[in-house]
């Protein structure tokens, strides 16, 4: 299963490579997917009763789609990105009083990005022309932070979730490979600062994040 799913996207390319690459105005959607480099600021457990808060990062997966419209060197679209992971060796629980304590954190963020395609250049890959665009983005929007706590003290077993909503803003820069006249294959960086989050028994001042994706864009 999962050599089908990573088969399925060259699949997808080697099917559309039929024609001289060149992009085309009009509405586009996306699909993307990689790895997103955590950093949470002044984290904070009440699992260890310190009061105390501290620096944490961590790696995850990221996914995400969008819909956007080219016209000419300018491009914008709205994205929905989903990143999650549980923070249990973050929460550093006093043994004699919470012989269990788990969290998980799931990010949703949904943004309105505007690019710049700076410039053209065309390859000639042997098998199809190509083209290879270097662009720069930026965005904002919101991001909805998700905790679930799951913990056992001394007298008790319990869990709950909680969320909340954030002002969000994003920095992009990558190229895109133009493969045939409505295909790209988009390959980027992005930095996106989340804010904070604050449940009864964990917390964060700020969640940032460096992603490295890559994906695909079909324009209609």
């Amino acid at each position: 299963m999962c050599r089908f799913f990573l088969a399925l996207p060259a699949a997808l390319v080697a099917c559309v490579l039929a024609t001289a690459a060149v992009g085309e105005d009009g509405p586009y959607v996306r699909v993307d997917a990689g790895f997103s480099f955590v950093e949470m600021t002044d984290f904070g457990s009440e699992f260890d009763l310190s009061s105390r808060s501290w620096d944490e990062s961590f790696e995850t997966p990221v996914v995400g789609l969008g819909f956007g419209y080219r016209f000419d060197r300018f491009r914008g679209d709205v994205t929905l990105d989903r990143r999650s992971e549980p923070l249990d060796k973050f929460l550093d629980p006093r043994p004699d009083l919470y012989p269990r304590a788990a969290a998980d954190l799931i990010t949703y963020s949904v943004m309105l990005n505007g690019y710049w395609d700076m410039a053209d250049f065309d390859l000639d890959l042997g098998f199809v022309d190509a083209m290879l665009t270097p662009y720069v983005g930026a965005g904002f929007g919101h991001a909805i932070h998700r905790g679930k706590i799951e913990a056992i003290d001394v007298v008790r077993d319990y869990s709950y979730t909680d969320e909340d909503s954030t002002f969000a803003f994003a920095l992009h820069a990558g190229v895109a490979l133009q493969v045939t006249d409505r295909m790209a294959i988009d390959v980027s960086y992005r930095y996106q600062d989340m804010g904070k989050f604050q449940m009864v028994d964990i917390g964060y001042t700020d969640l940032r994040s460096h992603d490295i994706r890559g994906g695909l864009r079909y324009s209609f």
